[in-house]
């Protein structure tokens, strides 16, 4: 067939990304057809991979200060009937590092 006139795909489709990132690879060739399930892109996981590897770390320190504040919590709920009243005062400080670290955690598990 021979003529002149213009060729207009019967469907076009903008890509949205979700993340933003240095594109590694591409899976198609312009005007190639894909189908749902086909790779388009492969964005470098690195800079995500760093991001979750310190959200662990971070997970990790925090139990640490938990139980260790809860170490504490007991040593001094144990120590308070020897020392008398002036512990006391003291006691009333040591569940508040406890309630932080606790609620710490519980966002970060969201």
């Amino acid at each position: 067939m021979y003529g002149l006139g213009t060729v207009q795909a019967w469907n076009t489709v903008t890509i949205h990304t979700r993340v933003d990132g240095q594109i590694e690879k591409i899976g198609f060739k312009e005007g190639q057809i894909v189908k749902e399930g086909d790779l388009l892109v492969q964005i470098d996981p690195r800079p995500f991979q760093a991001v979750l590897d310190q959200a662990v770390a971070k997970k990790g320190l925090d139990e640490a200060q938990l139980e260790n504040s809860r170490c504490d919590l007991s040593r001094f709920k144990a120590g308070v009937p020897r020392l008398g009243c002036r512990a006391n005062r003291g006691i009333s400080r040591v569940p508040r590092p406890v309630r932080t670290t606790v609620r710490r955690l519980a966002k970060r598990e969201q």
